[in-house]
């Protein structure tokens, strides 16, 4: 008789446990600002996402970041900013299979739509085929928040950037970042001197 007693304890303890796994997970704040992006990138599986807070464009609300795959025709969208800061190099086709898309001052409204407080969302993309964005060394990229900017001994950075920067890893250690100038976002290589 116990032991049938401690057996129902049991079931009925573990029955919120068992019905929780059944359910899926509600979609973070973080993922569900993306959704309406999912026709022409897919967030990256290669990259460690980095869902923390951001300020790319200085304005002192929160962005998003997602490292992603390009997985349609982004040479005409009308839904987001292109930002494409690297020389074009020749008769490239298709251009890089990865893109950094952002997301500005972003906040879900009630009914889970996307409502953005500041501009369109940003992709920054390059257009040639061969792409630093696509080497083994982008996926160490990480975001270098404004005030940490001094420490990288770039003063021409810290004066142009307007918001925290987006370091661009290379395979030959010479890194560049990407950053908001007030108006856009900007490339700066590192000069390298030998």
């Amino acid at each position: 008789m116990i032991l049938r007693f401690k057996s129902m304890v049991s079931i009925l303890l573990l029955l919120p446990a068992i019905a929780s796994c059944s359910q899926d997970e509600p979609p973070s704040t973080w993922s569900q600002a993306f959704t309406p992006l999912q026709d022409n990138f897919a967030i990256s599986e290669r990259f460690k996402q980095q869902q923390a807070e951001f300020d790319f464009n200085g304005d002192g609300v929160e962005d998003s970041i997602y490292y992603t795959d390009v997985v349609g025709d982004i040479s005409d969208l009308s839904s987001v900013s292109l930002f494409q800061p690297w020389l074009k190099m020749d008769d490239q086709k298709q251009g890089a299979k990865t893109a950094i898309v952002i997301i500005h001052g972003s906040s879900l409204l009630a009914d889970g739509s996307l409502a953005v407080v500041g501009p369109l969302p940003a992709v920054i993309h390059d257009k040639n085929d061969i792409s630093v964005l696509d080497t083994a060394a982008m996926l160490q990229s990480e975001v270098i928040k404004k005030d940490l900017i001094a420490q990288l001994e770039e003063p021409e950075l810290s004066a142009r950037a307007k918001g925290d920067v987006i370091l661009i890893p290379t395979e030959a250690g010479i890194d560049s970042f990407i950053y908001w100038d007030g108006s856009s976002y900007q490339l700066y290589e590192v000069i390298d001197m030998p």
